[in-house]
């Protein structure tokens, strides 16, 4: 593994933007995708690693939080993400992998490193002002890695609320000149909405995940 900085990828984007994937063309659908995107996830000798194919948005982002929070739980420092497949992200995708940069940066021996970004992702990071923080590399992955694909469904609507509130959030955190006005009053909404499901620690969706 060697790190380094900006390298563009050689990958060809999959995935569509789009509100749904049956809006999507039939060369850019993948499989019974969300919202035009699939994430992946496996582990291999203590490295945890996360493929995006498509788009990366609030919806196939819920459950990779859950993934990403358990990994962490157990001890996990080393985060390898490819981005080589992605076409976008959505704002709330964004602010996951920087939260995971952010939280990374604050624990001892804590590595987050991003292969392939291509040049749209690249360009919706600078937006947010957030470049700056993904740690680009090249790595050979282990062909015998497990992957296994997360499963939108698998998270409630109160987890998708729960993940734009922690994302933009992130964002701010990492660059408040670029996205305190941007986003502070939709946090604002969005806290007053969540207060009462917070409070109690459940909603119509069912218990609360942390």
């Amino acid at each position: 593994m060697t790190s380094g900085n900006r390298h563009p990828t050689g990958g060809k984007p999959r995935g569509g933007r789009s509100t749904g994937s049956g809006d999507l063309p039939p060369d850019r659908r993948i499989a019974e995708d969300y919202y035009g995107g699939v994430v992946e996830v496996a582990e291999d000798g203590g490295v945890c690693y996360v493929r995006v194919s498509g788009n990366g948005t609030l919806v196939n982002g819920a459950p990779l939080r859950h993934w990403l929070d358990d990994r962490r739980r157990s001890g996990a420092t080393q985060f390898v993400v490819d981005l080589s497949g992605c076409f976008g992200m959505d704002s709330s995708f964004m602010g996951l992998l920087t939260g995971l940069i952010l939280y990374m940066s604050e624990t001892p021996g804590g590595m987050a490193l991003f292969v392939g970004i291509g040049d749209y992702p690249r360009k919706q990071l600078r937006d947010l002002g957030v470049l700056d923080y993904f740690t680009e590399g090249e790595m050979d992955f282990p062909p015998s890695l497990a992957w296994e694909r997360l499963d939108p469904a698998s998270a409630t609507s109160l987890d998708r609320a729960r993940l734009a509130q922690y994302a933009h959030t992130e964002l701010i955190k990492a660059s408040p000149e670029k996205n305190r006005s941007r986003f502070a009053g939709f946090l604002t909404r969005l806290g007053r909405e969540l207060f009462p499901f917070l409070r109690s620690g459940d909603g119509e969706d069912g218990p609360e995940r942390s």
